[in-house]
């Protein structure tokens, strides 16, 4: 949201779409993803497969029932079988061997291969009604071949077994198995938002996302299900000062809850407003003759608010409490950033006050607040709003603002915080956040104590004044990355991917570009070390679909993170703080992801049923493929009678009386 747009056909152009001639899905249209712990009864799918433990347990509860339901003989001529059926359930490819894909719809019965299929009706024909219940009393277990093309698949590519020696398919699987990033999708997630500025948690393990409008309206969304309360958490758009203007980078700009927010139910909010009588340039900038700034366009204001009392679901707009305000001389670099991190101190990323090049060079002066990173104590003095940290390090340094964490910034647009790995924590603490820069360079810095980060002597790792970049800058810290305007005109920062369906992003910062719209992620070689910058691309339609998409706004305005660790992005395709095109979507890998056990964004997730049809009936010999089909074995078909006699005696009570409804409600043909 820094700086103008590109026409939208650009957009097209910059980002890559990938298309993927095949790909593993399970029945839930969902990658598949690795077990937490070895699969007992299908074990062969416990690194790669669709069945968590859970799945695989229910899996071993029907092949023991299927064992108590036939004969010694029959069990030792058809376990294999049985097992090998079962298991596609499991299969990575489940979505495409039982035809759901296809039809949006998960057949009864798994697509088998003809050969395969003629051996197994053969040797176990007996064990079909068991498998399937739907085919009991049918014609189709009168003729071998009638029910191999029932149960076969019109992509004869994906049938079991054959399936299992594609070099085609299993080359797939082997690429699909890595740990690595391919192509992503996006999960719409909500829509017909005023200008998303931000989208972030509280972290009070409500499942809520607090979702700011620039106007000046937060929302809260509950991302798993894409629920919007009617009732904003808050509106303060009266107080907020911002234009209809595309690329006005004014408004609500940032929030931050505190860490005990669900006890305190204290937040802080940064956001712009008018200048009133009562503000003197004076007293918003402290030396104002010193600076020589000749004007004042409006001022930052960061406040403390807090929950209403009444409800959890909305603030007390009567209450706030002003912690400071800065004069900004000109309408951008506002920067908008607000935090808490470990140390329980709130940080502040205060822009250089806009204009061109920052013609006052107020970034490197410490004797005001813009172009800065600040650190404040808002808990040790319930009297103050504010008080300065002990080892805030330009406390001590005549004529420096003491608030100030850390100087030479233009306009930081976003920082993400890792939470670290979820199992061992590393990682944990790192902040990066996303700079704009000026005419040729966008950057990407690491978030360190005292820092200079160079501007305006430099842009990125290049000369921007001709006059101060060869000279010394002291604690100078270099971007972790920074690319060239002929690859983007305005960093959006991101976040730190440490979710769980995913595991392929584990440990990526997440972030894009406003202009070009294009995706990336910088992954740390070791602690300390380097960053590797990515392209993330876009799967093509063959692969986004389903409720995924790879369709996106040309503008990105922000990133957020929910409690579990998932990302989103929020975009716009008009970029107008006053128009409801705002949208938000969740970052989905979908070649692989995590155990939906391990997932609590994923257990939710309804898995597809398989359920069965109605039994095809012998006057017109229905099959899968519509396909006409004769000759076989003469055996006479069981009952369905004879199946539910059969199977109440062993089984739950709950499976017997499904088959007892069943027969009640006249689905008892025997051809």
């Amino acid at each position: 949201m820094m700086v103008g747009g590109v026409p939208i056909s650009m957009i097209i152009i910059g980002v890559t779409v990938i298309h993927v001639l095949s790909h593993p899905q399970c029945l839930d249209f969902r990658p598949p993803f690795e077990a937490r712990s070895t699969l007992q009864l299908c074990g062969n799918y416990t690194d790669f497969g669709c069945c968590s433990v859970q799945d695989d347990q229910n899996l071993q509860r029907q092949y023991e029932y299927l064992r108590s339901s036939l004969s010694a003989e029959d069990w030792n001529r058809c376990h294999g079988y049985v097992r090998e059926i079962l298991c596609q359930s499991c299969s990575p490819y489940a979505a495409h061997i039982f035809d759901a894909e296809r039809t949006m719809q998960a057949r009864s019965f798994p697509g088998l291969c003809e050969d395969y299929c003629l051996e197994f009706v053969a040797a176990c024909r007996g064990v079909v009604p068991l498998l399937d219940p739907s085919v009991a009393g049918s014609s189709l277990l009168l003729y071998d071949d009638l029910f191999c093309q029932h149960v076969g698949l019109v992509d004869v590519d994906y049938c079991y077994p054959d399936l299992l020696t594609s070099s085609f398919l299993n080359g797939e699987l082997q690429q699909q198995k890595q740990t690595t990033e391919g192509c992503l999708c996006l999960e719409p997630v909500a829509q017909n938002l005023t200008s998303p500025v931000f989208a972030r948690h509280a972290g009070d393990g409500s499942g809520r996302m607090f979702v700011a409008e620039q106007p000046g309206v937060v929302r809260i969304l509950y991302p798993r299900d894409g629920r919007l309360l009617p009732t904003p958490f808050l509106d303060i758009s009266s107080r907020v000062k911002v234009s209809r203007s595309r690329g006005d980078e004014r408004g609500f700009l940032g929030l931050a809850f505190h860490p005990r927010f669900s006890e305190n139910g204290r937040f802080f909010v940064f956001y712009t407003m008018r200048l009133t009588g009562d503000d003197s340039e004076e007293g918003l900038w402290n030396n104002t003759e010193d600076l020589a700034i000749p004007f004042l366009d409006h001022k930052v204001r960061v406040s403390e608010m807090r929950v209403s009392a009444a409800s959890p679901h909305q603030a007390d707009s009567a209450f706030e409490r002003v912690l400071l305000e800065i004069g900004e001389p000109y309408p951008n670099h506002n920067g908008g950033e607000i935090l808490f991190l470990d140390d329980g101190y709130l940080y502040l990323f205060v822009g250089d006050g806009g204009g061109g090049g920052d013609p006052y060079n107020l970034a490197q002066n410490k004797r005001t607040l813009l172009g800065k990173v600040l650190r404040l104590d808002v808990d040790s003095r319930p009297d103050l709003p504010y008080t300065i940290p002990p080892d805030n390090p330009f406390l001590h340094e005549q004529g420096a603002r003491p608030e100030i964490f850390a100087l030479g910034v233009r306009n930081i647009w976003r920082c993400g915080v890792d939470p670290g790995n979820r199992e061992t924590g590393e990682g944990a603490g790192r902040v990066l956040c996303g700079d704009v820069g000026q005419n040729a360079h966008e950057e990407v810095d690491e978030l360190r104590a005292g820092a200079n980060y160079g501007w305006r002597p430099k842009e990125g790792f290049a000369c921007f004044d001709e006059d101060t970049c060869h000279l010394p800058i002291d604690n100078e810290e270099l971007p972790v990355h920074s690319y060239p305007h002929s690859v983007g005109k305005s960093v959006t920062g991101g976040q730190f991917y440490r979710g769980c369906e995913s595991p392929a992003l584990e440990g990526r910062y997440i972030y894009g570009d406003y202009v070009s719209g294009r995706l990336f992620s910088l992954e740390e070689e070791e602690r300390g070390g380097g960053w590797t910058n990515r392209d993330l691309n876009m799967c093509g339609d063959d692969v986004c679909f389903n409720g995924l998409t790879s369709d996106y706004d040309v503008h990105i305005l922000s990133f957020g993170q929910d409690e579990d660790g998932e990302v989103y992005m929020l975009t716009s395709p008009s970029s107008r703080p006053k128009r409801a095109d705002g949208r938000i979507f969740k970052v989905v890998d979908p070649l692989r992801r995590g155990d939906p056990t391990d997932c609590p964004s994923s257990q939710d997730r309804e898995r597809v049923v398989v359920n069965p049809t109605r039994p095809p009936r012998a006057d017109n010999n229905n099959n899968n493929n519509n396909n006409q089909g004769t000759g076989g074995a003469a055996a006479r078909a069981p009952t369905i009678q004879e199946i539910v006699v059969r199977v109440c005696n062993v089984t739950p009570a709950y499976l017997c009386h499904y088959l007892t409804q069943m027969v009640t409600h006249g689905d008892t043909g025997n051809g």
